[in-house]
């Protein structure tokens, strides 16, 4: 998965993510090892910056 902060301030959200995909290695940046719950990750990403997460299946 990968995500974009535009913003000039950090940014949390929950982001959409395969129900299947239950853990998660960052690629680049900070990426939870976890989904928060089935279907959804919760990411904070500083300003201007992004993440990239490898999902992994359960």
């Amino acid at each position: 998965m990968i995500a974009f902060n535009t913003a000039t301030r950090p940014l949390t959200a929950a982001v959409a993510v395969e129900t299947r995909s239950a853990r998660f290695t960052p690629l680049l940046g900070d990426c939870p090892a976890a989904a928060a719950r089935p279907g959804s990750i919760l990411l904070t990403i500083a300003p201007l910056g992004s993440v990239i997460c490898a999902a992994e299946g359960p």
